[in-house]
């Protein structure tokens, strides 16, 4: 526990977050995980922290691997492992191998030296361990695969079971994803040896300080809804989510309209689009953010005040998802809902999680009375 503490004074961090508190242990003791958690919740700590106390900088190979669906998540899990090593002062070598990264500098550098950490994207893992045969990981002793959900959706699995065979059968293996589908079950059964399965949603949802609002609309008004709260608040950030591909555009011309410069991120947001809008969310040049579900995993954002859900995912555990982006380290966010009365059945799934929207809608109705 030495080093741990070691990593945690070197980060600042008081207090461990749930998943931190869960998960460090059983990494320490190299045990297989699969981890159900919200973004922002710490996962990459969770993981970061106890692993790199297994790394021998004596050896010259691949001892860790880090898999991220995109590049854009890559890059992040890269800068937090840097940032990490720097600050307590470690010898490790790190690689990031991704899209849109010069592939030729790094087939040079993998010829003179293997790095001890490798984080990147299934294709480029792929291209230069079976394809190129530089990148030699079959000296892998632990393996995390993050955003699992996200990779397979994505139809990268095939590579990922691929870089998988390469590695040692006493490999270690820990899978963090929001959610776990069934259809990657039979990768889970291929390669973990009896993992313990943790979910920290509702633990880590419970941590946080979120005011519920549910606004009812009719769905041919909810855009109309929509602007109309907009005028009403003034957000320090606020995310906008929506379902559907359609519906991110028409949020963003009808916010347009009214003069916002809010910023976009879906599936069809580029990898150089998504760099300028990491910076602008760093520079605090964005006040609305419209996205997408699947385009928005991994995407940690400090100082969300408010989320709105235009429109429910089909998967209500991505709601879970959403609004954990507010609330957090404690200060206060607002989570605010528009739905229809076909919605309520699926809103009435989340009562498990604390969310009793019947409860949340007649105090409301209280308060409209007084």
């Amino acid at each position: 526990m030495e080093r741990i503490l070691k990593y945690q004074t070197a980060l600042g961090f008081k207090t461990l977050t749930p998943i931190q508190r869960s998960v460090i242990p059983k990494l320490l003791k190299k045990q297989d995980v699969i981890v159900s958690s919200p973004t922002g919740s710490g996962k990459s700590h969770a993981f970061l922290m106890p692993l790199l106390t297994h790394l021998d900088p004596e050896q010259d190979r691949v001892q860790l691997t880090i898999i991220a669906p995109t590049a854009m998540l890559a890059e992040q899990l890269y800068k937090m492992t840097t940032d990490l090593i720097s600050l307590a002062e470690e010898p490790f070598r790190v690689m990031l191998l991704a899209g849109g990264k010069d592939k030729e500098r790094a087939i040079r550098k993998l010829n003179h030296k293997q790095p001890h950490i490798v984080i990147g994207t299934p294709g480029r893992l792929h291209d230069l361990a079976l394809q190129e045969r530089v990148l030699a990981l079959h000296t892998t002793q632990h393996l995390v695969l993050d955003e699992a959900d996200m990779t397979l959706d994505a139809g990268f699995l095939p590579q990922v079971d691929a870089l998988a065979r390469m590695m040692p059968k006493t490999l270690h293996i820990s899978v963090f994803s929001a959610t776990i589908p069934q259809a990657l079950e039979p990768f889970l059964k291929k390669y973990l040896h009896h993992p313990l399965r943790l979910d920290q949603t509702q633990e880590v949802l419970s941590q946080l300080n979120i005011e519920h609002r549910f606004v009812y609309t009719e769905p041919s008004r909810r855009l109309e809804q929509l602007t109309h709260l907009v005028k009403n608040i003034n957000p320090y950030l606020a995310i906008i989510f929506a379902a559907h591909k359609p519906e991110v555009q028409a949020i963003h011309q009808a916010l347009h309209a009214m003069g916002i410069e809010a910023k976009v991120l879906s599936g069809e947001t580029s990898d150089r689009e998504r760099k300028q809008l990491r910076r602008d969310l760093d520079a605090l040049r964005v006040q609305y953010l419209v996205a997408s579900d699947v385009a928005a995993r991994g995407l940690d954002i400090d100082d969300i005040s408010h989320v709105i859900n235009y429109s429910l995912p089909k998967d209500m555990t991505f709601y879970l998802h959403r609004i954990g982006r507010t609330g957090r380290m404690g200060k206060s966010g607002e989570a605010i809902t528009l739905y229809a009365t076909q919605d309520l059945d699926a809103l009435r799934k989340l009562k498990p999680y604390g969310i009793d929207i019947d409860a949340v809608m007649l105090q409301s109705k209280k308060n409209r009375r007084k």
